[in-house]
């Protein structure tokens, strides 16, 4: 079986990158009165939690849905 890359049509070609996101991203700084002992910050309490988005294209530059992956809890 030969294989030649002329065979290829730009929509057989595919190109995808997966990046992860947080669901939270809490700051590194907090402002309150001068001389106050403790700061109150507020997040959600899912700082860890992150999802997973992957994007893809063609050869031919045509921009496929964004494929988002989703984490779930399993007892």
């Amino acid at each position: 079986m030969k294989f030649y890359c002329s065979d290829l049509r730009g929509l057989t070609v595919i190109n995808m990158d997966e990046t992860s996101i947080y669901l939270d991203f809490p700051s590194n700084y907090t402002y309150d009165s001068k001389g106050a002992r403790r700061v109150k910050s507020n997040t959600n309490g899912c700082e860890r939690t992150k999802i997973s988005a992957a994007f893809t294209a063609t050869a031919e530059g045509k921009k496929l849905p964004i494929f988002v992956i989703c984490p779930r809890k399993t007892d």
